[in-house]
Protein backbone atom coordinates (compact mmCIF):
# COMPACT_ATOMS: atom_id res chain seq x y z
CA UNK A 1 0.00 0.00 0.00
CA UNK A 2 2.75 2.22 0.47
CA UNK A 3 4.56 1.28 -2.33
CA UNK A 4 1.82 2.02 -4.31
CA UNK A 5 1.51 5.32 -2.95
CA UNK A 6 4.92 6.21 -3.16
CA UNK A 7 4.73 5.02 -6.95
CA UNK A 8 2.12 7.04 -7.83
CA UNK A 9 3.58 9.81 -6.41
CA UNK A 10 6.99 9.55 -8.25
CA UNK A 11 4.45 8.85 -11.25
CA UNK A 12 3.54 12.60 -10.95
CA UNK A 13 6.79 14.53 -10.21
CA UNK A 14 7.65 12.43 -13.43
CA UNK A 15 5.03 13.99 -15.73
CA UNK A 16 5.47 17.19 -14.00
CA UNK A 17 9.18 17.12 -15.32
CA UNK A 18 8.37 15.61 -18.59
CA UNK A 19 5.84 18.51 -19.33
CA UNK A 20 8.51 21.05 -18.20
CA UNK A 21 10.86 19.29 -20.36
CA UNK A 22 8.41 19.15 -23.40
CA UNK A 23 7.26 22.87 -23.07
CA UNK A 24 11.02 24.12 -22.95
CA UNK A 25 12.21 22.19 -26.22
CA UNK A 26 8.98 23.23 -27.79
CA UNK A 27 9.74 26.74 -27.38
CA UNK A 28 13.24 26.61 -28.07
CA UNK A 29 12.71 25.16 -31.49
CA UNK A 30 9.96 27.55 -32.34
CA UNK A 31 12.22 30.12 -31.66
CA UNK A 32 14.77 28.64 -33.73
CA UNK A 33 12.19 28.30 -36.87
CA UNK A 34 11.17 32.33 -36.06
CA UNK A 35 14.70 33.25 -36.22
CA UNK A 36 15.62 31.15 -39.28
CA UNK A 37 12.99 32.39 -41.12
CA UNK A 38 13.52 36.22 -40.17
CA UNK A 39 17.24 34.93 -41.51
CA UNK A 40 15.76 34.25 -44.48
CA UNK A 41 13.37 37.31 -45.10
CA UNK A 42 16.66 39.47 -43.98
CA UNK A 43 16.47 42.09 -46.40
CA UNK A 44 13.72 41.21 -48.57
CA UNK A 45 10.48 42.23 -45.76
CA UNK A 46 10.68 45.51 -44.75
CA UNK A 47 6.71 46.41 -44.72
CA UNK A 48 5.45 45.12 -41.02
CA UNK A 49 8.30 43.28 -39.52
CA UNK A 50 6.23 41.48 -36.83
CA UNK A 51 3.87 40.29 -39.51
CA UNK A 52 6.58 37.16 -39.85
CA UNK A 53 4.12 34.65 -38.05
CA UNK A 54 1.20 36.19 -39.24
CA UNK A 55 -1.66 34.15 -41.03
CA UNK A 56 -2.91 35.62 -43.91
CA UNK A 57 -6.56 36.80 -43.27
CA UNK A 58 -7.66 39.15 -46.47
CA UNK A 59 -10.10 41.05 -44.63
CA UNK A 60 -8.36 43.36 -42.77
CA UNK A 61 -11.52 46.25 -42.06
CA UNK A 62 -13.86 43.70 -40.47
CA UNK A 63 -16.57 44.06 -43.52
CA UNK A 64 -18.87 41.46 -41.20
CA UNK A 65 -19.32 44.73 -39.25
CA UNK A 66 -20.07 46.62 -41.72
CA UNK A 67 -23.05 45.46 -44.11
CA UNK A 68 -23.47 48.84 -46.04
CA UNK A 69 -20.63 48.23 -47.66
CA UNK A 70 -21.15 43.87 -48.32
CA UNK A 71 -24.70 45.58 -50.09
CA UNK A 72 -23.07 47.91 -52.34
CA UNK A 73 -20.38 44.97 -53.76
CA UNK A 74 -23.09 42.28 -53.61
CA UNK A 75 -23.18 38.70 -51.55
CA UNK A 76 -22.21 36.37 -54.64
CA UNK A 77 -19.31 38.34 -54.51
CA UNK A 78 -15.97 36.31 -52.94
CA UNK A 79 -13.51 39.09 -51.52
CA UNK A 80 -10.35 38.18 -51.42
CA UNK A 81 -8.87 41.14 -50.03
CA UNK A 82 -10.01 44.23 -48.00
CA UNK A 83 -8.30 47.17 -46.80
CA UNK A 84 -8.34 50.44 -45.61
CA UNK A 85 -6.10 53.14 -48.03
CA UNK A 86 -5.14 56.65 -47.66
CA UNK A 87 -5.45 59.01 -50.70
CA UNK A 88 -4.06 62.58 -50.56
CA UNK A 89 -5.21 65.07 -53.32
CA UNK A 90 -3.53 67.74 -54.45
CA UNK A 91 -3.90 70.03 -51.59
CA UNK A 92 -2.64 67.26 -49.38
CA UNK A 93 -5.66 66.67 -47.59
CA UNK A 94 -6.60 62.79 -46.65
CA UNK A 95 -9.44 60.62 -47.32
CA UNK A 96 -9.62 57.32 -46.65
CA UNK A 97 -11.27 54.54 -48.92
CA UNK A 98 -11.88 51.11 -48.61
CA UNK A 99 -9.90 48.83 -51.17
CA UNK A 100 -11.89 45.61 -51.91
CA UNK A 101 -10.90 43.27 -54.02
CA UNK A 102 -13.19 40.36 -55.22
CA UNK A 103 -12.94 37.89 -57.61
CA UNK A 104 -13.91 39.37 -60.56
CA UNK A 105 -13.48 43.32 -59.74
CA UNK A 106 -11.66 45.82 -57.65
CA UNK A 107 -13.23 48.46 -55.89
CA UNK A 108 -12.65 51.73 -54.13
CA UNK A 109 -15.21 52.24 -51.29
CA UNK A 110 -15.41 56.24 -50.28
CA UNK A 111 -18.03 58.12 -48.70
CA UNK A 112 -20.09 61.03 -49.85
CA UNK A 113 -22.19 64.14 -47.93
CA UNK A 114 -26.08 63.67 -48.58
CA UNK A 115 -27.04 66.85 -50.07
CA UNK A 116 -30.66 66.87 -49.58
CA UNK A 117 -33.50 65.31 -47.88
CA UNK A 118 -33.86 64.33 -43.83
CA UNK A 119 -30.24 62.94 -44.09
CA UNK A 120 -28.56 66.14 -45.08
CA UNK A 121 -25.26 65.78 -44.10
CA UNK A 122 -25.22 62.73 -43.21
CA UNK A 123 -21.69 60.81 -45.32
CA UNK A 124 -22.76 57.53 -46.93
CA UNK A 125 -20.55 55.28 -48.83
CA UNK A 126 -20.79 55.05 -52.48
CA UNK A 127 -18.58 52.84 -54.78
CA UNK A 128 -16.32 55.83 -56.30
CA UNK A 129 -14.33 52.92 -59.14
CA UNK A 130 -15.08 49.63 -59.94
CA UNK A 131 -12.33 48.08 -62.33
CA UNK A 132 -12.09 44.92 -64.14
CA UNK A 133 -9.35 42.71 -64.03
CA UNK A 134 -9.10 43.04 -67.73
CA UNK A 135 -8.30 46.89 -66.97
CA UNK A 136 -5.41 46.27 -64.23
CA UNK A 137 -1.71 45.35 -65.19
CA UNK A 138 -0.43 44.77 -61.54
CA UNK A 139 -1.56 45.34 -58.11
CA UNK A 140 1.41 45.61 -55.49
CA UNK A 141 1.51 47.35 -51.99
CA UNK A 142 4.63 49.05 -50.38
CA UNK A 143 7.40 47.02 -49.21
CA UNK A 144 7.86 50.24 -45.98
CA UNK A 145 5.51 50.48 -43.59
CA UNK A 146 3.20 53.28 -43.24
CA UNK A 147 3.03 54.64 -39.77
CA UNK A 148 0.68 57.91 -38.41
Amino acid sequence: MLEEARDRKYNMYARIIQKAFKKYFARKRREQEKQEAADFLFGRKERKRASLNRNFMGDYIGLDDKPQILNLIGKKEKILFAETARKYDRRFKMSRKELILTNKYLYLIGREQIKKGVDKGNLVEVIKRKLSFNQLSHISLSTLQFRI
